[in-house]
């Protein structure tokens, strides 16, 4: 029992800087140290699983890497990775009908694998059914979440030219950023693009030259940069998304809020006032406001007007906001 306990520790281990030698694209050290795992414990699946992986897509040999995808489906059957796996090698052979029930067999194992799903979406492609490619296509994206920057790409690849076979593909669609088939998606400096299920992301805060969102599984909120000239399209992704923020919820007519210092009170009025809020008794119309510009013993007099429901007290400032006259009438 101790042995076999050993046994299982070092083929991880040599699983583990089997993959790492892939990283560093050095195939045959990896391959190495796969073989090297299944002769120490032959039962451990992981080990088998890149071993075939190595074959499928380094060694191209397909037989071989069948062969060790079913080595896989017998030690562990409800591994979707596997199936999946065992299609591309069906397909490559020019087996599509065989490649499908393996990806069926796929997403039986788990209904969320989004490659799975894709995968089976290439083959209808392939046979030029469209619309059933399109909707797999489709399916996928939406299983698509943090971390599967990857995977999206090869998704998206397979989306657009399932559009371009149909006649409907806008090339603009490929790299802007935006709402996208139910996904938040972020063009990164870098030319990668980012994305996320819509319902997986929750605003956190917009301003004038990023914007903060909260994804769910990850305990830091991700944070991108933006210049004026894509300003308009983040506020877009930002209307998209659930918020705790007040100024943006559009059912509300009045808000109370209370700030420690003047300059909180400022930059929030600035930002409100691009929803169609301002200081009840406010006078401006530009939605510009300098909340102190007389906040003292009058409270708040100056450029933009008396602010009828602004006091402070207690080291607190407090203001009422209301809708604008243009928020009013255009809604």
């Amino acid at each position: 029992m101790g042995l076999g306990i050993f046994n299982k520790k070092s083929a991880f281990d040599l699983t583990n800087r089997g993959l790492e030698y892939l990283k560093k694209g050095k195939y045959d050290d990896a391959f190495r140290e796969f073989d090297k795992a299944i002769e120490i414990d032959p039962q451990y699946a992981m080990a088998w699983l890149n071993k075939g992986k190595v074959i499928l897509y380094y060694k191209k040999n397909y037989i071989e890497a069948l062969k060790m995808f079913d080595e896989v489906n017998k030690l562990d059957p409800q591994n979707a990775m596997a199936w999946t796996l065992r299609g591309n090698a069906l397909l490559e052979l020019g087996k599509p009908d065989e490649a499908l029930q393996a990806y069926d067999n796929a997403v039986q194992v788990d209904p969320k694998f989004a490659m799975a799903w894709n995968n089976k979406s290439v083959v209808f492609r392939m046979q030029g059914n469209y619309e059933e490619a399109l909707q797999l296509v489709n399916k996928a994206i939406g299983l698509l979440g943090p971390g599967l920057e990857k995977e999206a790409e090869i998704i998206r690849h397979n989306k657009r030219e399932i559009e371009k076979k149909m006649g409907t593909f806008k090339e603009e669609e490929r790299t802007i950023s935006g709402i996208v088939d139910n996904q938040v998606q972020i063009l990164l400096n870098n030319g990668k693009l980012w994305s996320c299920p819509l319902d997986q992301v929750k605003l956190v805060e917009i301003t004038d030259t990023h914007i903060s969102m909260a994804v769910k599984g990850s305990f830091l909120p991700k944070l991108f940069y933006f210049n004026k000239e894509n300003k308009e399209v983040f506020e877009r992704i930002a209307d998209a998304l659930p918020s705790d923020i007040w100024y943006r919820d559009a059912t509300a007519m009045t808000h109370i809020a209370s700030y420690s210092n003047v300059n909180d009170a400022n930059k929030e009025a600035n930002l409100a006032a691009q929803k169609g809020w301002m200081p009840q008794g406010s006078s401006t119309t530009d939605g510009n406001y300098n909340i102190g510009a007389g906040l003292g013993s009058a409270f708040v007099l100056g450029p933009i007007g008396l602010l009828a429901a602004a006091n402070k007290t207690g080291g607190k400032i407090t203001i009422t906001y209301v809708r604008t006259p243009g928020w009013l009438a255009s809604h």
